[in-house]
C-alpha cells in the first residue's frame, strides 16, 4: 500500500478512505536529505499554528534537513519567480515562490530560506524563468537543532507576504516518503456545549464535543523520535455499544488533510483552541456533517446525547498519517442524562435529618460528590453512572456511617435512606470516698473507645450512641469501680457518679539510726509504697510524747538528725 503512495500516480489508497488524485504525480525532494531522513518533518500541512496575533492552518510541511542546505526547484515543469520576500526585521522567515505557468494561480513556495542567488551568483528577481534542480536558496542558519524548509503549494499567490491558502499535502507528492509508525492519541476530553465547561467522561449528559488531542509520530534529523512534531492527517470518530459489538453511529471524518485547506478563520472548527499549542494538536472531533468540507455549520455539530438511554457506550477514535499508519483508540464512557442518586438522612424515628454531611464514592475509592442534606434529609448528584458506590454519614451529635453500599441503575433516581441516631450522654463526677474530695484527672471508660477524663471539679462528660454500656472509673493511687448496663438513650443524658477509696499505703520498715558524730545522726528506712505524697518524721526525749521535727518528700528514704539526745523511736507518713 505505501509504494502506492510512493507513486501516486497510481491514482487511489482506499485503506482509511485515503484517495490520491491521479493528477499528483511524485516529485523530488527540494532539499538533499539522506533517504533515511525521508520520513522526518516537522510541521505538518493543515497543523495548528499560532504567533501571537494570528491563528492559522499551517500551509505546507517542516522538512528537517540541517543548516545553509540548498533549496532546489524540482517540479517536472518550467517555471518563472513569482515572488520573493524577505522579512525586514527577521530575516529568517523569509520565502521565495514560483509558479510553473503564466496563467497559473498556484505556486510552489520555499520559506525560511536566505541567499536568493542563481548559481551564477546573481540575485534571482521576480519574473525570472526557472528550470528543474536550479537552486533557490538557502536553509536559515537558525542556531538551533530544528533547521528546516517550509515546503508546499500556494492557492492564488502573487505575493509571498500575502495572506494563502495551502492548496495541497506536500507529504502526498515528494517522492520516496515513508512512514512506518503509527500516529499517537494522547488525551480525552469531553466539552458540554449547554453549560461551556469540560465534563468528566462518567457523568456526560445534553450535547457534547468530543476533543482528543493526537498527533503524528515523525523523526527530527537528530535520529529521535518525538509524538508531537506533527498534526494528524486524517482523523474522525464513532460510536459503539458497551460491549463493542454494534455500532451506534457511522464514523465520522473530521477532516482529511489532503487538498485544498480551509480559511484560517475555520481552525476554530478543527481545533480546540483554547487548548491548542504549535505542538499540541486538540482535534473537535464531533465539529464535523461528514460531508467532507470543513465549514462554518460544522461548528453546531456535536454528540447530541439527549435522544439515547443512560449508560456506558464507546467512543472509538481513529487517525491516521498520509502513509496510511491508523492508531485506533477507545474510551468507555457514561451517559447520564436521567441517571442520579438521592441520599435521605433520617433518625430512628424516621425524621429527616438536616445538616448532615455526606461523602459519595465510587469503586475506586474516588470521592464523586459531597454536600450536606436539606431541611429534608435530602443530598442529591445528578447525572451519575449507575453502579455501587459508597455512602458515609456524619453530624456533630449524631452517630457516624461509613462504608454503606449503594447501587444505582440507570435511567432513574435512586434513592437511599440511612439512619443516623442522636448521641447519648454519660456525665457525672467521681470522689474521693473517703474525705469527699474532688479527683482530678480520673479516667471514665465507656469501652469500644469512648473514655473521659474528669476536670479539676472531679466531673466528666461525653458522647456516644445509644445502648448498654459498662463504665468503669479508675485513677492513681484510688481503687477502680465497675457499673454494669448502664443504659444511654438518644438525646438523653445518663448520671452517673463514682467514689472511688484511696489505696492504703504500705508502712516503711527497716528503720535505722547511725551515728555520724556524738551530736548527729543519719535516719534511713525500706519504701513499702509507690503513691504516699512524703514522710513525716517525728522524734522524742525519753519519757515525753512524739512531737514532729520535719517532713520529707516522697521516695526519700535517709534524713541527718542532729541532738546531743537523738532518741528516735518512729515516724509517719
Amino acid at each position: 500500500m505505501k509504494d502506492l503512495i510512493k507513486k501516486a500516480s497510481l491514482g487511489l489508497f482506499l485503506t482509511g478512505m485515503l484517495i490520491i488524485p491521479l493528477s499528483l504525480c511524485a516529485i523530488p525532494w527540494p532539499v538533499n536529505v539522506t533517504p533515511n531522513d525521508k520520513e522526518c518533518f516537522g510541521g505538518a500541512y493543515m497543523d495548528y499554528r499560532y504567533d501571537g496575533i494570528d491563528r492559522m492552518f499551517h500551509h505546507g510541511c517542516d522538512i528537517a534537513c540541517g543548516q545553509e542546505i540548498p533549496v532546489i526547484y524540482t517540479s517536472s515543469n518550467n517555471g518563472y519567480i513569482a515572488g520573493i520576500y524577505i522579512d525586514p526585521l527577521n530575516p529568517k522567515f523569509c520565502w521565495i515562490s514560483v509558479k510553473e505557468t503564466s496563467d497559473s494561480p498556484n505556486a510552489w513556495y520555499y520559506g525560511h530560506t536566505t541567499h536568493f542567488k542563481k548559481p551564477d551568483g546573481t540575485d534571482w528577481k521576480k519574473d525570472d524563468p526557472v528550470s528543474k534542480n536550479d537552486r533557490l536558496a538557502k536553509t536559515v542558519d537558525f542556531g538551533i537543532a530544528n533547521d528546516h524548509l517550509e515546503f508546499g503549494k500556494w492557492k492564488n499567490t502573487v505575493d509571498p507576504k500575502g495572506i494563502h491558502i495551502g492548496l495541497l499535502n506536500p507529504l502526498q507528492v515528494l517522492d520516496d516518503y515513508e512512514d512506518n509508525r503509527d500516529p499517537v492519541i494522547d488525551e480525552w476530553k469531553f466539552y458540554s456545549e449547554d453549560t461551556q465547561m469540560y465534563m468528566n467522561n462518567k457523568q456526560l449528559r445534553g450535547k457534547i464535543d468530543i476533543i482528543v488531542k493526537a498527533s503524528d509520530q515523525t523523526k527530527w534529523f537528530w535520529g529521535e523520535w518525538f509524538k508531537n512534531d506533527a498534526g494528524i492527517y486524517k482523523i474522525g470518530y464513532q460510536i459503539l455499544n458497551k460491549d463493542k459489538t454494534q455500532a451506534l453511529s457511522s464514523e465520522r471524518i473530521l477532516m482529511e488533510a489532503t487538498e485544498e485547506q480551509p480559511p484560517n478563520n475555520l481552525i476554530d472548527v478543527v481545533y480546540d483552541i483554547g487548548l491548542s499549542g504549535n505542538t499540541d494538536f486538540y482535534y473537535i472531533l464531533t465539529n464535523t456533517d461528514n460531508d467532507g468540507v470543513v465549514e462554518p455549520s460544522d461548528r453546531n455539530e456535536c454528540w447530541d446525547t439527549t435522544g439515547i438511554s443512560d449508560g456506558e457506550y464507546v467512543i472509538r477514535v481513529k487517525a491516521w498519517d498520509v502513509c496510511g499508519n491508523c492508531k485506533t483508540d477507545d474510551l468507555t464512557v457514561a451517559v447520564t442524562n436521567r441517571t442520579s442518586m438521592r441520599i435521605r438522612a433520617i433518625n430512628r424515628e424516621g425524621n429527616p435529618v438536616g445538616g448532615a454531611s455526606i461523602v459519595v464514592k465510587d469503586w475506586r475509592g474516588e470521592v464523586v460528590g459531597s454536600g450536606t442534606t436539606d431541611s429534608n434529609g435530602y443530598y442529591t448528584i445528578e447525572h451519575i453512572a449507575g453502579e455501587t458506590y459508597s455512602i458515609e454519614v456524619s453530624k456533630d451529635g449524631y452517630t457516624s456511617v461509613q462504608d454503606v453500599p449503594f447501587n444505582v441503575s440507570w435511567n432513574y433516581t435512586n434513592t437511599l435512606d440511612i439512619t443516623i441516631e442522636r448521641l447519648g450522654y454519660i456525665t457525672g463526677t467521681v470522689r474521693n470516698r473517703a474525705t469527699g474530695a474532688n479527683i482530678q484527672g480520673a479516667k471514665v471508660d465507656a469501652g469500644l473507645g469512648y473514655i473521659a477524663y474528669t476536670n479539676n471539679h472531679g466531673a466528666y462528660k461525653f458522647s456516644l450512641p445509644p445502648g448498654d454500656y459498662n463504665v468503669t472509673a479508675s485513677c492513681v493511687n484510688y481503687t477502680s469501680e465497675t457499673r454494669y448496663g448502664v443504659r444511654v438513650r438518644s438525646g438523653e443524658e445518663t448520671q452517673l457518679n463514682f467514689e472511688l477509696s484511696p489505696v492504703p499505703l504500705a508502712k516503711p520498715t527497716n528503720l535505722q539510726a547511725t551515728a555520724i558524730s556524738d551530736d548527729k545522726i543519719i535516719l534511713s528506712w525500706q519504701d513499702n509504697s509507690n503513691n504516699e505524697d512524703g514522710f513525716k518524721i517525728e522524734r522524742k526525749i525519753m519519757g515525753n510524747l512524739y512531737s514532729q521535727i520535719t517532713t520529707v518528700a516522697e521516695d526519700v528514704t535517709t534524713y541527718p538528725s542532729k541532738g546531743r539526745r537523738c532518741n528516735i523511736l518512729g515516724f509517719k507518713k
